[in-house]
């Protein structure tokens, strides 16, 4: 009973939602932790994906994808908070392969992000170095973006994948831990988090695309 309750509290800090009034600075780049080596055999136990159709070419698109705001794109809901900003880490720069930024959260947290592939058809980063204390349990998320033209529209395929760690709670309990985070979290509170950035995505593109050109 103890590890539910641990998981309890993991997921209701995960679920909070404040007001960040800081402006978003990134850490030194001599405190960034390293980045962790992905595991791609693994993202598939615990993953979720949602799909959206964006009437916008996909060239058009993916530009506007590229060069818009994180907190633009990522609104948060009333149990995850929203992305209020990032900030620049060395170099390369966003959206380049190996550009590294913090991301900032409406609840004061952050979180270091890296692109892994930039691609016409699939936008990959990985996520890991969280400063919420209910995260402890994560090692890192991998986000993977993929992009097709079906006519003059634009399908949007997301998938997001969380590696647990493996010496803590729910992590050290195998199948039975991936199983209970996807039940708490990622399947219920995340996708919705999901589903609001995905309807955000699909509602900036489409204004964009129906402004005249200057």
């Amino acid at each position: 009973m103890s590890h539910v309750r641990t998981l309890a509290a993991i997921v209701a800090l995960l679920m909070v939602n404040h007001t960040y009034a800081k402006p978003c600075r990134a850490p030194d780049a001599a405190s960034v932790p390293p980045a962790p080596a992905l595991e791609p055999e693994v993202h598939d136990k615990l993953s979720h994906t949602e799909l959206v159709n964006i009437n916008v070419p996909l060239r058009e698109f993916r530009e506007w994808f590229l060069k818009a705001p994180l907190e633009t794109l990522l609104p948060g809901t009333q149990k995850v908070p929203s992305v209020v900003g990032t900030s620049g880490i060395g170099s390369p720069t966003f959206p380049a392969p190996g550009a590294t930024r913090f991301v900032c959260l409406a609840d004061g947290s952050g979180a270091v992000e890296r692109v892994v592939s930039s691609e016409p058809g699939k936008f990959s980063y990985v996520v890991w170095g969280y400063t919420l204390p209910a995260a402890e349990a994560l090692l890192y998320g991998h986000g993977q973006f993929e992009f097709s033209e079906t006519g003059q529209a634009t399908a949007v395929r997301w998938t997001y994948s969380f590696r647990l760690k493996g010496d803590g709670f729910p992590g050290f309990l195998g199948p039975i831990g991936r199983t209970l985070f996807r039940w708490s979290f990622l399947d219920s509170v995340y996708a919705d988090f999901m589903r609001s950035g995905m309807q955000a995505i699909k509602v900036g593109a489409e204004r964009a695309a129906a402004r005249p050109s200057s």
